[in-house]
């Protein structure tokens, strides 16, 4: 399937007009697209355009994902360089194809500068499973949670002390009811009073889902070389209530996890083009099976050097690729 965002396109040279983020909705029935200032979601059993949103302009985006319910778009914004700038996320309401809000609003960010000390940005964030609020990282500061209908702010401190200039907090994600927070120094989880520490390595930086109904999680990504250490590429499976770990390596150089499926066994990884190079890539996508300890190339993006990012849908039956003023949509093979 071919989706054509030309029509949407600014008068911007192709380095600029490209799609910046893509993501499908729970169902794998929605697909959104970020792309020149706009927020395109399309219902993927014809191609038809479900919304239009024009997004803030002079700030690009980061990451996306659909609520819970597919009524709303959480957006990511770049270039938030601190929390008193402009706001960090976008919140959309898909049915009126505008944006609700967004957050952290004024009075908000008010409270997060007492959180972070206006040394901080916004590094990490994650829909709660009832998706009515997001709670979001700010580097070694602080937690803040914020209810999507902007109606208050929770602060929390984050698993690492703000005086700790080696660690931050580079991930969440809800394992069930369980927040689990990834750190550069390991992974701890919310117990309610306090965080717990679950294990303590250097996982890197990539991506985290949970598996097996929350008991586990899976962090895919590249481990940063240390003394004494060869660098390792792959998944680490942790279980949670004790920190066991199982690690299975694969030769990812140069590629970067994009997404995970069936409960996090399957993860995708596709080759990432740096946001706005003027020389583009082509990516093929991946995927490495943790469960049987796999890694093979399942599809490529079929217009050669043109692609800019990836998303995978939760089945893992879509990939989407993004494209120079355009979206590639492609079934994956069982």
């Amino acid at each position: 399937m071919e989706l054509d965002l030309a029509d949407l396109a600014r008068p911007l040279p192709d380095e600029r007009a490209r799609v910046e983020a893509l993501a499908f909705d729970r169902s794998g029935r929605w697909l959104a697209a970020a792309a020149f200032g706009t927020l395109v979601v399309y219902d993927l059993r014809d191609g038809t355009r479900h919304a239009e949103v024009p997004l803030p302009p002079g700030r690009g985006v980061r990451s996306l994902a659909f609520s819970p319910d597919g009524r709303r778009a959480v957006v990511a914004l770049a270039h938030d360089a601190r929390p008193g700038d402009p706001s960090a996320l976008a919140i959309v309401d898909l049915a009126a194809s505008s944006i609700a809000r967004l957050l952290p609003d004024e009075p908000r960010r008010e409270a997060l500068r007492e959180v972070t000390r206006l040394r901080e940005s916004l590094t990490a964030w994650a829909l709660t499973p009832s998706g009515e609020s997001v709670v979001t990282a700010w580097g070694r500061a602080g937690l803040a949670a914020f209810p999507l209908d902007g109606s208050g702010c929770e602060r929390r401190p984050a698993p690492v002390t703000a005086d700790d200039a080696s660690a931050e907090v580079v991930a969440l994600a809800y394992a069930g009811a369980t927040l689990v927070c990834q750190t550069t120094e390991g992974l701890a989880r919310d117990a309610g009073d306090a965080w717990r520490a679950v294990a303590k390595d250097s996982f890197g930086r990539g991506l985290l889902a949970p598996v097996d109904d929350g008991d586990r999680v899976v962090v895919a990504g590249h481990a940063p070389r240390r003394l004494g250490q060869v660098a390792r590429s792959g998944a680490w499976v942790v279980r949670l209530a004790d920190g066991a770990t199982n690690f299975d390596g694969v030769r990812a150089e140069g590629m970067a996890p994009v997404g995970a499926s069936h409960r996090g066994w399957r993860v995708w990884w596709a080759r990432p083009v740096e946001r706005f190079a003027t020389r583009f890539a082509p990516l093929a996508l991946h995927c490495h099976d943790v469960a049987a300890g796999t890694f093979a190339r399942r599809v490529a993006d079929a217009k050669k050097a043109a692609s800019t990012c990836a998303a995978v849908d939760p089945a893992g039956e879509r990939v989407a690729f993004g494209r120079v003023r355009s979206v590639g949509v492609f079934e994956l093979a069982p």
